[in-house]
């Protein structure tokens, strides 16, 4: 018999784990395949689950500009012709690919992601980013070494603890997902936690506290987008209130975001810091696939441009263009 224990985050604290349902409409991947009439060769190809809120504000965005588009459903089953005909007879030429990866226990789904990854892991065009660069995402412990490791003392990694049980901090600390399934982040007493669970089997991490200006960046190649955002909440995804405004970087802290991510074999990624009182810097995580149009959207309602969306584009179509 299979013992099951609750979870310390609970489920109301992980409201994104399925995503956001999104009404696009997209051909089939076998649709795709079979049309070898069509005289246009794409720039980009969207590679995401028909679910992905965040592919499908990139492949509007895009089509609104000019940008001739494919948007294919990994979970398609056909999808492994539309693979076959990009990546290995390159009957397409060499579009740019943006990739929104996904993971599923689903026998059949999973083995057709390892053949799509397989695929994109030899592809010669641009690939944003490939399934080999989200390992660091799959736990955060691990990429919080990495910032300690990379031996750049310009930004030190947030002080983490991991643990199999509730303990009483000498400090005041956050609870966050110790994977890439994201949970609100909240304070270790919070009473939504599961403080009366056994939890020996269950380790959870803790990170200390920091107050001070909350930035988010993203790095798209060369190119570093930078944004404060000013609220009240520990986690400010989950203030309906925060207001963002565009940050300009230090060129030491922008050149060390662009240094991690290329350590990481990323061409796009989203940094998150904050800087203390005391002027230093600090880094929760780096994320090799960003929910960027969460920023992009609520900058542009206040009459900034898209420049994430721009710059991947970009990015994207370079190889191809030239």
């Amino acid at each position: 018999m299979i013992s099951r224990k609750a979870a310390f985050i609970p489920p109301q604290l992980r409201p994104y784990v399925s995503g956001s349902i999104i009404s696009v409409a997209r051909q089939t991947a076998e649709d795709l395949a079979d049309s070898s009439t069509d005289p246009c060769v794409k720039d980009v190809v969207v590679f995401a689950s028909t679910h992905d809120s965040t592919a499908a504000y990139f492949t509007n965005f895009a089509e609104k500009i000019g940008v001739l588009v494919e948007a294919v459903d990994y979970e398609d089953p056909n999808c492994c012709r539309y693979v076959e005909s990009i990546i290995l007879k390159r009957e397409r030429g060499l579009p740019g690919i943006y990739y929104r990866s996904s993971d599923s226990d689903v026998p059949f789904l999973a083995n057709l992601l390892r053949m799509v990854h397989d695929g994109l892991a030899f592809y010669p065009g641009v690939v944003i980013n490939r399934p080999s660069a989200r390992v660091l995402n799959g736990s955060k412990p691990q990429q919080t070494a990495s910032f300690f490791a990379s031996g750049l003392d310009l930004v030190k990694g947030v002080p983490t603890r991991i643990m199999n049980r509730h303990f009483q901090p000498s400090v005041s600390m956050i609870v966050k997902s110790i994977s890439s399934v994201r949970s609100e982040v909240v304070l270790c007493d919070d009473p939504r936690l599961g403080h009366n669970q056994d939890r020996k089997a269950i380790p959870t991490q803790y990170q200390n506290l920091i107050s001070g200006r909350n930035v988010r960046c993203h790095i798209c190649g060369d190119v570093v987008i930078a944004y404060e955002i000013h609220s009240s909440c520990i986690d400010y995804r989950e203030d309906q209130g925060a207001v963002m405004v565009p940050f300009n970087l230090p060129s030491g802290i922008s050149e060390w975001a662009k240094e991690m991510a290329r350590r990481e074999c990323l061409t796009f990624a989203g940094v998150d810091l904050i800087v203390d009182h005391a002027g230093q810097w600090w880094c929760f995580e780096i994320n090799p696939e960003p929910g960027y149009h969460y920023f992009e959207r609520q900058l542009i309602q206040r009459g900034y441009p898209p420049s994430i969306s721009e710059a991947l584009v970009q990015i994207l179509i370079q190889r191809h263009r030239d």
